[in-house]
């Protein structure tokens, strides 16, 4: 643990709209959203209109919003973040006050014309990451592209229907796999460079982007350590019902072969699936895994999906891939988070999300500065997920930070492993 590193207030933080400086004491509220679970960064301002902004240059969607702040550790490097404004939240207006309130939504640029254009579009012989790239390049005014990590799937046609750009990559999304055959593909923006990319959760949880420096810990010795667990709750952790409801052990999935005649039925377990996990253990219990055979407990599901060909299909794989795509998507994401935990923790611009981070459970003889010596049943990295960066005016900063995890590390119950 790097307890070295103390943040606790901001060094400056400074917003301008449409390049007019606001002054940082009216601002009464500021909050940054970055998640894996939706394509770009979100955030909100509202500020005691005393310099009557919308007498001196009125603020309309499109209008740049930029934010500037660093925070006081050793020299780390200021963030200069810039949003498109995309709705005005209204006012409110006290009789006994003598200004206006300006509430304002801002996202990254290119979402507005990510989630507001219709496009109808026709590929040829295009692998699926190739569209997609396009789709944001073309069509997506102000998309920056960071990563997109290559599709094994080649459509001989593709025409987007009249979507916006972001529910045709999504469905593009819901049944991509890897070179290696793996799904749970998502797209997101880094909040740093505003570029979008496009991975799949195996990427990230084997380290596709640098680990987060500091772990996560309760009672560490430095009270000013940025990985201060402030508050902790666990949002969920398993639920019977519904995971099986949900085909945890097991999705049968059938598609229709129209040059055959035929139905191709998946058999695969998601315990077949080759994702790399975070843990060892998934919070089922065996029995659901010794059924497979009778298929009690499995779920049924018809996956719609056939190549759009000038011949009749040859190679099986194009269809079977497309089936097999849209249950691996599944199975990485409802596994994805099992555990999901939410802390309140001092900020940190340095932290990201898609990065793995150490969090040290607490346990019955966990105290400060040391080590349990007992099973560590959630002890692990864990995946972040979400961030909610909020900045107050007066120079504090803290960060609320959803991890997640695919299960336990250890555990005495008789559940099925990985």
């Amino acid at each position: 643990m790097s307890e070295n590193k103390s943040i606790e207030i901001l060094k400056f933080l400074t917003i301008k709209i449409k390049g007019i400086e606001v002054e940082t004491s009216y601002i009464s509220d500021l909050q940054i959203f970055e998640s894996l679970t939706q394509p770009g960064i979100l955030g909100k301002v509202s500020i005691q209109d005393y310099q009557g902004f919308r007498e001196l240059s009125s603020v309309f969607s499109g209008d740049e919003i930029e934010i500037s702040f660093a925070i006081d550790d050793q020299g780390s490097d200021a963030l200069v973040l810039k949003f498109a404004v995309y709705t005005d939240e209204g006012s409110k207006v006290s009789p006994q006050n003598t200004y206006d309130t300006l509430q304002l939504g801002f996202c990254s640029k290119w979402l507005l014309d990510g989630f507001t254009k219709q496009v109808s579009k026709p590929y040829k012989d295009k692998y699926i990451h190739e569209i997609i790239q396009d789709i944001l390049t073309t069509e997506c005014s102000g998309a920056q592209i960071g990563y997109i990590e290559p599709t094994l799937q080649k459509l001989d046609y593709f025409l987007s229907p009249r979507w916006t750009p972001i529910h045709t990559i999504k469905y593009l999304l819901s049944f991509a796999l890897n070179a290696s055959k793996i799904g749970g593909y998502i797209i997101w923006t880094d909040l740093k460079t505003d570029k979008i990319n496009i991975t799949t959760l195996d990427y990230l949880i084997k380290g596709g982007i640098p680990k987060a420096i500091n772990s996560f810990a309760i009672l560490p010795s430095n009270q000013r350590y940025q990985g201060r667990i402030k508050n902790m709750n666990i949002e969920s952790a398993f639920d019977a019902i519904r995971m099986v409801n949900n085909g945890i052990q097991q999705n049968v999935y059938y598609g229709f072969n129209y040059d055959t005649k035929k139905f191709f039925t998946t058999e695969d377990k998601i315990t077949d699936v080759k994702n790399k996990r975070l843990s060892k253990k998934l919070p089922i219990h065996q029995k659901y895994k010794e059924d497979s055979k009778n298929k009690k407990y499995a779920r049924f599901k018809y996956c719609p999906l056939f190549p759009s060909t000038d011949n009749p299909v040859t190679d099986e794989d194009k269809f079977k891939d497309l089936v097999k795509g849209q249950l691996y998507n599944e199975y990485a994401f409802f596994t994805s988070d099992i555990f999901k935990i939410n802390i309140e923790t001092l900020g940190d611009n340095q932290r990201r999300v898609g990065q793995l981070v150490l969090l040290e459970w607490p346990s019955q003889s966990h105290n400060a500065g040391g080590k349990s010596d007992n099973k560590q049943m959630k002890s692990y990295n864990y995946l972040i997920r979400e961030i909610r960066h909020i900045l107050s005016p007066y120079l504090d900063y803290k960060q609320f930070v959803t991890l997640v995890i695919d299960g336990y590390q250890e555990y005495d119950a008789t559940i099925i492993n990985w």
